[in-house]
């Protein structure tokens, strides 16, 4: 959700049209954006089919970019959810307009929302942290995107890996080097360091390029995200 966040930041603040999509039932993109959903459609109303549109749910933020916010509602739309040729959001998203940019925040799992956002991209960006528990997870997370791409979405492609958390422990330096050893050029750079810049930013809802109160950190994460947001507008263009 912080890659997210601030990728989408770092897009709409080079005058991209950006929506966010919250398909995360814990709703942690919403919050941080202080999207109050209490009077307002979700993408929960969306994804259990009660004859709400995608478009009615699109929100403007402070941010800069509109957001389709998420609610706990959406643990029952996991439940519920059909896949395969009845997916909801690829669907939905033909509703919301030109948009340079869709941002889809998925759930840190592989369960039916997942699966149902895969069905609607055409690029998948995993998001890990270089450490063994969690490497070993990419292999599951790897064979779900080549079984949507070859039974559901022949347009998904893998648009590559970032490394989030980075540290310079030895077991870091290990796992990075094995990362760039497996997946070569996908590999996205520059890595993103654990910076409390990041967390302090997200828990004050504002973009980590803007955090006034770490200005030598946010000045850092600014460059760094400018650089992936330029990776991110090659993969665009070479659609």
């Amino acid at each position: 959700t912080t890659i997210s966040l601030t990728l989408g930041a770092a897009a709409a603040r080079r005058g991209k049209r950006v929506l966010l999509v919250d398909i995360d039932p814990q709703a942690s993109a919403t919050a941080v954006l202080g999207v109050n959903v209490e009077d307002r459609p979700t993408l929960a109303d969306v994804m259990l089919e009660t004859g709400c549109s995608l478009v009615e749910t699109v929100t403007p933020t402070r941010w800069g970019l509109d957001l389709v916010p998420a609610e706990r509602a959406l643990r029952s739309a996991d439940a519920e959810l059909r896949t395969g040729d009845d997916a909801v959001l690829p669907r939905e998203l033909e509703t919301v307009g030109d948009y340079d940019l869709v941002l889809v925040d998925c759930p840190p799992n592989l369960g039916a929302l997942t699966i149902d956002a895969l069905t609607a991209v055409s690029r998948a960006l995993v998001v890990t942290e270089p450490t063994y528990l969690a490497l070993h997870a990419m292999e599951e997370l790897l064979d779900t995107l080549r079984r949507v791409a070859e039974e559901q979405n022949p347009a998904l492609e893998l648009a590559g890996v970032v490394l989030n958390r980075v540290e310079t422990t030895a077991e870091h330096k290990r796992s990075v080097a094995e990362v760039e050893e497996t997946f070569g050029v996908q590999v996205w750079e520059p890595h993103v360091p654990k910076r409390a810049v990041l967390q302090d930013a997200m828990r004050q809802g504002v973009p980590a390029q803007d955090l006034q109160s770490h200005t030598h950190y946010a000045a850092e994460i600014a460059e760094i995200f400018d650089l992936l947001a330029d990776r991110l507008e090659a993969l665009r263009v070479g659609a």
